[in-house]
């Protein structure tokens, strides 16, 4: 039976140039219900985890599949809730600036403090949020809780948002972006805009042009993850960029040639007048070597993790009064 219902799922029919395809939910009675209301209604939802597995495939109706269906639906509600009352709140990962090792900003990063699971990370809900076209509003909710928070902040120090490729790509987000600074008393010339490569393939042309706008607002562009996605040294050339910020991932020690790679990325970012962060610095060690080859950046749990406002506020406090900033 099982090799009839793949057949039938793979290609109901076959026409000259053309493949149709099924996908089947199955549910039997009687384990899976008598009514035929019932059973309609899970073999739907089997079907609906056929769809979200991939198109051409059957699955027979699981209780614990509905189970998981109605705890994602509820997440789903809980998400929208938590932006709405602002559970989703802006920590803040320190930037120093180098060779002084002084702070010379932060990286909002969202958190939600959920009242019952306690704190989510972004990992976790961020791809739901971009799922369900809430990322904006998120974005939003985030931004005007740090402005008010920042107010008292040194006006030296920058504060660096990350953008999806969808908010990048629309022709009102510079728009809506200088809005919700005057909004929150924030000036643009403090804040920094952070997009990765790959967020940039999307759509170029429109990218390109919020890029050069932002910059003509006064707000830095910061290209993140470099060298993980696509066609580093051509966005380089062609958009407006002011800062490349070094993946993590090439201050891994198992990698061979790591520091010829990074030296190299170094070279060409000073070649292009551009600033240069690197991330997931963790020991002293490796912001010494970073400081002998020229890096103007370093960011990572060596210099703190992400903290709430009220730790930022002792932290702004204590910097240049305690030498380097250490977490």
């Amino acid at each position: 039976a099982e090799s009839i219902l793949a057949k039938i799922a793979s290609g109901i029919t076959e026409l000259p140039g053309l493949a149709l395809g099924a996908t089947l939910g199955i549910a039997v009675s009687p384990q899976d219900g008598t009514a035929a209301e019932t059973l309609l209604q899970r073999a739907d939802g089997a079907m609906y985890r056929g769809k979200k597995s991939g198109r051409a495939v059957f699955h027979f109706y699981e209780a614990s599949f509905e189970e998981a269906q109605r705890e994602q639906m509820r997440f789903e509600q809980e998400l929208r809730q938590a932006i709405e009352k602002q559970q989703i709140q802006p920590f803040y990962q320190p930037i120093v600036s180098l060779p002084d090792q002084h702070l010379a900003g932060f990286e909002l990063l969202a958190r939600w403090i959920h009242p019952e699971r306690g704190i989510i990370m972004p990992q976790d809900f961020i791809p739901l949020t971009e799922e369900l076209g809430l990322i904006k509003p998120l974005t939003e909710s985030l931004l005007i809780q740090a402005f008010a928070q920042a107010q008292e902040w040194p006006r030296a120090l920058t504060l660096a948002i990350n953008v999806t490729s969808s908010m990048i790509e629309s022709s009102e987000f510079p728009q809506w972006l200088e809005q919700t600074t005057r909004q929150g008393n924030f000036p643009l010339a403090q804040l920094e805009v952070e997009v990765t490569e790959n967020a940039l393939i999307a759509n170029m042309g429109s990218a390109r042009m919020n890029l050069e706008r932002l910059r003509e607002m006064g707000v830095g562009v910061a290209l993140d993850d470099f060298g993980t996605g696509y066609s580093g040294l051509y966005h380089l050339t062609q958009l407006a960029i002011d800062k490349i910020k070094i993946d993590r991932s090439f201050f891994d020690t198992s990698l061979k040639n790591q520091s010829d790679m990074v030296k190299a990325v170094l070279a060409l970012g000073k070649s292009l007048h551009m600033q240069i962060t690197a991330e997931g610095v963790e020991h002293e060690q490796l912001a010494e070597w970073l400081v002998k080859h020229e890096c103007d950046f370093a960011q990572g749990y060596l210099f703190g993790r992400a903290l709430p406002v009220a730790q930022i506020t002792a932290l702004i406090g204590a910097d240049g009064v305690n030498g380097p900033l250490r977490a």
